[in-house]
């Protein structure tokens, strides 16, 4: 993604909600997808900073207005100059590397915010996680209460770090944290993931390659539906203790399917090559979102092909 802060959408636009909605808190990981689409519904204003690990995109927030913490949040320090906030809502989360650095990443800076509540006094976290927590799902759907199985570092990296936060709230370091199990999560300039892999090759007219048969299944995310549930949640008051909720999109899809779509939405040719190597796990993972319908009232707006069409649909003339 790109890392200026206007093109990440960082001054607040047409669809920006009125701050008074939102406690002060800090934004781990502030420049990454996620956190910086959410950032396009908040201004820059006291008591709301952001955590930026480099230095030169750091400044490039500064600049904008932003209140910036920028460093390793594996490392203590980083976030003793934050003072007392509302909330921390925890987007960081190391998604490619070696297992080494995906578990240490995403485990130790969840242990530095959890400290930092802790001597802080913040009552609050909201904290990113992801469906991959459940391994492979089969032919069901996994709910809140299936027993996790990851198969991979970053679901294992992130099942930890769950761990980490039910114990915190289990002994009262924190009184109230929402973790969020999310879906494959995709949308204008995602810059990682199936989805991007796949649009990256397709729309460049080269193969798009697939492990195994292409039939892996999955219910993809889109980006706008997130953000919406995580606006609505920071500007609602939150349960006590620990609550997990499910998140995914409208309908699950198998790689072959999700090929077509982007191809049809880009309206370019294209074909798959099949590598001969084994799919990589897990083969289906597919969620049981009805627990945040019913709790929160939240459910996705987007279907699949309006959210490809919007994140891959080229400009008549520009291909």
């Amino acid at each position: 993604m790109s890392n200026n802060p206007k093109a990440n959408g960082l001054e607040a636009g047409k669809e920006s909600t009125r701050m008074s909605m939102f406690p002060t808190m800090l934004i781990t990981g502030a420049n990454g997808y996620i956190a910086s689409n959410i950032l396009t519904h908040i201004t820059p204003r006291e008591g709301i900073f952001l955590h930026i690990r480099n230095a030169i995109v750091a400044e490039r927030y500064r600049r904008t207005g932003w209140q910036v913490l920028e460093g390793d949040l594996t490392q203590g320090a980083v976030l003793e100059a934050l003072p007392k906030v509302d909330c921390i809502l925890h987007t960081v989360g190391l998604f490619r590397g070696s297992a080494l650095d995906i578990l240490r990443t995403n485990v130790l800076s969840t242990s530095g915010v959890l400290r930092i509540m802790e001597t802080r006094r913040i009552p609050r976290l909201i904290f990113l996680s992801t469906a991959a927590v459940y391994g492979d799902t089969a032919d069901t759907l996994a709910n809140e209460d299936t027993p996790p199985n990851p198969l991979t570092p970053y679901g294992t990296s992130k099942l930890v770090a769950e761990i980490l936060i039910r114990s915190a709230v289990d002994v009262g370091r924190i009184g109230s944290a929402l973790v969020l199990r999310c879906g494959n999560v995709y949308g204008p300039g995602s810059p990682k993931g199936m989805f991007f892999e796949l649009a990256s090759k397709i729309c460049a007219g080269l193969p798009a390659r697939v492990d195994g048969d292409g039939l892996q299944l999955r219910d993809p995310l889109y980006i706008d539906d997130l953000v919406g549930l995580i606006v609505s949640v920071l500007a609602s008051s939150g349960k006590k203790g620990l609550v997990i909720y499910n998140v995914s999109g409208r309908e699950r899809c198998t790689v072959l399917h999700l090929a077509n779509m982007i191809a049809q939405a880009a309206g370019v040719p294209y074909k798959m090559e099949f590598t001969g190597k084994p799919a990589g796990l897990p083969h289906a993972l597919c969620l049981d979102s009805s627990k945040v319908l019913r709790e929160l009232n939240w459910k996705p707006k987007v279907s699949l092909a309006e959210g490809i069409a919007r994140a891959y649909a080229f400009p008549e003339g520009s291909q």
